[in-house]
């Protein structure tokens, strides 16, 4: 398998204040986030993350081996989210836009290597809810897509992984979806206005401290990015962003409610 970093591994990385994984007080987080203002990114400490997945080879293995499912989910990003599932162990994570699961899986492998925490899926597996709010050359290609086929894939994979006890699917627009306490959420849905309307309703619901990860931020619309401003004013902030090989998404910290 090849390595999505070479940043060390150590046993520090699991309880030192100095990553953000570790922070959930207000203290914490004020000193934490003071300190990420005055260096110019995060990308220590996204690679420091990702060696904590990549340490684990058991889950390294797994991450490594769905690549050819379904989705756009990179090696990197699933490791990311692992690595916030054993870190923070949150004891509800939450995806909006599901799809074939490739990005929900590592969360969930994650979730049963350490045997705590549950994972919730939001899909409506509906051509006509994709299809909102999207500029023709991908409104035509969510037209085309057999969303029967990729839940059942979905699904199937779930059940491959023995992760039912993990992962509950909730198949409704996220507009129908009732907002409920989480501590990690990833926010992967339809990106016209329906980006924006995620990170309203279920930004306020995750914890302090918490997590969310936001997908394809320069997506042509705008409203992902609009998204982040959004957050912004829940009590957000940006951790770090990745835009590398096609992708484009961020992870943003809850530092006040």
């Amino acid at each position: 398998m090849k390595p999505v970093t070479e940043f060390p591994y150590s046993e520090d990385l699991l309880k030192s204040a100095n990553y953000f994984w570790n922070c959930r007080t207000p203290e914490q987080l004020a000193a934490y986030h003071k300190k990420l203002l005055r260096r110019p990114d995060g990308d220590s400490d996204y690679q420091a993350l990702l060696s904590i997945a990549q340490n684990n080879r058991k889950l390294f293995s797994l991450i490594s081996s769905i690549q050819h499912f379904d989705g756009w989910t990179s090696v990197a990003k699933g490791c990311a989210l692992a690595a916030i599932a054993l870190t923070m162990r949150p004891k509800v994570a939450l995806e909006v836009g599901t799809w074939a699961g490739k990005g929900l899986l590592p969360i969930a492998f994650a979730m049963k290597e350490i045997n705590f925490g549950r994972v919730v899926a939001i899909d409506p597996y509906s051509s006509q809810e994709s299809v909102k709010g999207q500029e023709k050359v991908h409104a035509d290609w969510w037209q085309s897509v057999d969303h029967g086929g990729i839940k059942q894939k979905f699904l199937g994979h779930v059940k491959h992984f023995d992760l039912e006890n993990i992962v509950t699917l909730i198949q409704k627009p996220s507009n129908d979806v009732e907002p409920f306490p989480c501590d990690l959420v990833s926010l992967d849905g339809n990106h016209g206005e329906q980006a924006l309307a995620d990170a309203e309703r279920f930004g306020p619901s995750v914890s302090l401290g918490g997590i969310v990860f936001n997908d394809d931020l320069m997506w042509g619309n705008g409203y992902v990015l609009r998204s982040l401003d959004a957050l912004e004013d829940l009590g957000f902030r940006e951790l770090f962003r990745v835009k590398n090989e096609g992708e484009c998404w961020n992870v943003m910290q809850r530092v006040k409610i």
